[in-house]
Order: structure tokens, then sequence, then C-alpha cells
């Protein structure tokens, strides 16, 4: 995240553009977009040379990429039962952690020809910032009175705003709100997001809550240890969420339950339905 080399250096390889590194207004924006993505990827690294990439190193040039950064923390801890179930089903059968819409949308031509968004699981659709809002490469201040940007929703189903809960019909171009402090995410219908209060470490990411989207909807919550290789010998659990807005309940099948650790007491946390 942010990128190996920032400076320029005397190498041919040591090729960074931003020589002030975190007193350049053009690298905050820069890092804060590139932190937002790596939040909404597997792998979640700030990694590299030239400048310390500490979230609190980014307060004092603006407090706003601070503020940002520690959103993007935060909504990376909140999403952890649905990353790490994410992991549990690539493991346990050969599922993709992200993969591009054309692999989920075959037929729909427009979303077979998007590069710059992708799905994060089968419920998740990423829209990264990928292009200067704020600092142009020039250094001048840009407009940002609304910043936006454009996001393709596919054919076939409804897709709600992460931020705002807003439903929208696929099959069509909508411009996302994309201020310093976001990065557009949207959910498809029809799928039950686990989620956790935000924490500061990985043991106290709890699943806290499910947010449901649809009348009718669908999700899988994978849990074990957390830790060692006990999950190689059956030692974890695998349920099916299931919500019908027709009678208001949750249900939840077991698929598998060779763990017996503390798991969610999936009755005793709260629910929030979209739509």
């Amino acid at each position: 995240i942010g990128a190996f080399f920032v400076k320029q250096g005397a190498p041919w390889y040591w090729d960074g553009k931003y020589d002030e590194t975190s007193r350049d207004p053009r690298y905050c924006e820069l890092y804060t977009r590139w932190f937002q993505w790596g939040a909404l990827l597997p792998m979640f690294r700030a990694h590299g040379t030239d400048v310390s990439r500490e979230i609190w190193e980014f307060e004092k040039l603006d407090k706003k990429f601070y503020e940002a950064l520690l959103l993007a923390n935060r909504l990376r801890y909140r999403l952890l039962p649905y990353l790490y179930t994410l992991a549990g089903l690539c493991w346990r059968e050969d599922r993709m952690f992200f993969k591009p819409l054309s692999f989920a949308f075959p037929k729909d031509c427009a979303a077979r020809e998007i590069a710059d968004q992708y799905l994060l699981g089968d419920a998740l659709m990423i829209c990264p910032v990928t292009e200067p809002l704020y600092y142009g490469e020039d250094g001048r201040t840009l407009s940002c009175e609304a910043p936006s940007r454009r996001v393709y929703l596919p054919a076939g189903t409804a897709w709600y705003d992460f931020a705002s809960g807003e439903r929208y019909e696929g099959g069509r171009w909508i411009d996302a709100s994309a201020e310093l402090s976001e990065i557009p995410i949207f959910v498809r219908e029809g799928s039950i997001l686990p989620l956790a209060e935000p924490a500061e470490n990985v043991e106290d990411a709890k699943l806290s809550k499910l947010f449901v989207y649809g009348k009718r909807a669908s999700g899988l919550l994978y849990e074990d240890a957390g830790d060692g290789y006990g999950y190689e010998r059956g030692e974890y659990s695998l349920r099916k969420l299931s919500y019908d807005a027709a009678d208001g309940k949750l249900s939840a099948f077991v698929l598998w339950d060779g763990y017996q650790g503390e798991k969610a007491d999936l009755f005793s946390i709260s629910i929030e339905v979209f739509g």
C-alpha cells in the first residue's frame, strides 16, 4: 500500500514521484485511496521505504487524511466475519476470494468490460477510486465540491449502497459519492452480511450484527479457533443463514459443526434489514 519507493532515488528502480512524502498532499491522497482499496483485498499491508506509513503519520499535514485512513481501518475490522468466512470457503470449497464482474455476470455485456470494479465474495462489489479528485499531478487543488466516480451496477439484481443503504436497480450507470473518506461499496440484493464492531485487534472483532439486504436473503458464516491448523482436522463451523421478510425470522442451517469452541449466538445479535 502506497508503493514501495516513494521518493526519486539514484538507482533506476528507485523511481518515486513524491520527495516530500507525507508532507505532499498529492501523495497523501494517493496513499489514502490505496489504503481504502487495500482494506478490501485479502492482503492488507502498508509496506515500503522512504516514508513511515502508520496512520498517525498522515495527521501532520491535514487531519482529513488521518480520519479517512482511520475509517478504512475500522471498515476492515467491521468486515472481518465476512472476510474470514470468504477465507474459509477458499480453503474448504476452492472458491474465489474476489473475482471480476464478468465471472458473475457473463451475460451482461457492460459488466464484461469493467476493469476497475470487482466482487469481494458474492455479496460486495468494490469500486476503488483510482484517479485524483482533490490534488492534481501538477500540485493544483482540484474542484471537489461533490467528488464522485462512475460506477456500473450489473443487471439481473438490485444493489444497495453500503454507506447509505440506498437501493438501486441493476443494469445502469450511476455517479457514486467518493469523498476522501469514502470508497464506493455496493451490496448485492439477497445477501446477508455478518459484521463486527470496530476493534483494535482481530480477537476483539467478534460478530455483532447481521445486515440483511432484500425481502429474502441468505449467506454463510464460517468460524474456527482463529489460529493454528485445527480446521484441517475438521475443527470448524459452517452455517447457512436465511432470512424471509414474510415471517421476519432468521434461520440457520448447520453445514458442518466440528468446532467445539465459542461460536457466535446468531439469535442474540442485532439484525438490520434493508429493502
